[in-house]
């Protein structure tokens, strides 16, 4: 199955921007802030996947370990969110998402630059990898607000 990078662009912002309620919001700062410090040095960690968020219908988890910061100061970050029941987009039926954010923390601004779709035995049903291209507006009571807020109080 072939997917255009515009067609899942576009799946991906969507489940970022549109996962509303999410209640039971749980940051673990100690955990992320150690990554953020490990990251700015370059160093490699092996923190895992921390629950940011969760709700009935969704728990997200922000890979601790993939952080890192660029010369601008923006934050990568991969996450995954899984469903408690499946999910359609762009004619892929899915359990679980993963995506790699580009967090602008100072300026309140993200990106996607990265993302898969994963069936319930965690097998990649569809990826694309590109540059995030222009950061767009953190909307609040959002999954990417809930991510954002993990990672850019955690430093």
């Amino acid at each position: 199955m072939i997917m255009t990078q515009c067609a899942a662009r576009q799946a991906w912002t969507a489940a970022a921007t549109e996962v509303r309620k999410l209640r039971g919001t749980r940051v673990v700062r100690l955990v992320l802030a150690v990554a953020m410090v490990a990251a700015s040095l370059g160093a490699a960690t092996a923190a895992g996947w921390v629950r940011v968020a969760s709700s009935p219908d969704v728990q997200v988890f922000v890979d601790a370990g993939s952080l890192t910061k660029d010369s601008r100061g923006f934050v990568s970050v991969w996450t995954k969110t899984l469903y408690a029941s499946v999910q359609t987009d762009v004619g892929i039926r899915y359990a679980a998402d993963m995506t790699r954010f580009v967090l602008d923390c100072a300026g309140a601004r993200y990106g996607i630059d990265g993302g898969k779709f994963l069936d319930d035995q965690g097998h990649v049903l569809g990826q694309f990898d590109e540059p995030a291209g222009e950061l767009q507006p953190i909307p609040p009571a959002t999954k990417i607000d809930a991510i954002a807020k993990a990672i850019c109080t955690a430093g």
